[in-house]
């Protein structure tokens, strides 16, 4: 199973993951991406996953990347060793396209509720700072009285 961590060589955070995964004895394969042979190969991972950033593991078919599919070493060794002793088969053309349907489900609902959120947080502004006086609306500071 194959298991590729893409670095560069002055991201910290990519040193600290290496050396998780290898105190863990979890074999990978490390790709700089600061070198011209390795440019194609990234190019893709990053337009797959639309994002850049190391470290980047890919495993199997996924593309996980700091801080939306790991927080730290730990969270991603746990990861692995679970995907490892629990490998899923790779999806048919019909569940990848289920996967993405519900991803983009997901993305819409979380759209929603950020609109709400906005919503009521500028709603409850407004209360707060604006009074009617005279048809103009006055904003309200420690300084005002009234």
């Amino acid at each position: 199973m194959e298991i590729k961590l893409f670095t560069q060589p002055s991201c910290f955070y990519c040193k600290n993951i290496k050396d998780k995964l290898t105190e863990n004895n979890i074999d990978f394969i490390e790709v700089d991406i600061t070198q011209e042979e390795n440019r194609q190969e990234w190019n893709l991972i990053t337009r797959m996953s639309g994002l850049g950033m190391t470290p980047t593991v890919h495993f199997k078919d996924q593309i996980w990347s700091p801080q939306r599919d790991f927080t730290d070493p730990n969270s991603l060794v746990q990861r692995l060793k679970y995907f490892i002793e629990n490998p899923l088969p790779t999806p048919t053309e019909d569940e990848k396209f289920m996967v993405l349907l519900n991803g983009i489900k997901n993305l819409s609902l979380s759209i929603q509720k950020l609109h709400q959120s906005v919503v009521n947080i500028q709603t409850k502004v407004n209360t707060l700072t604006t009074v009617e006086t005279k048809g103009t609306p006055k904003i309200l500071n420690e300084e005002t009285t009234e």
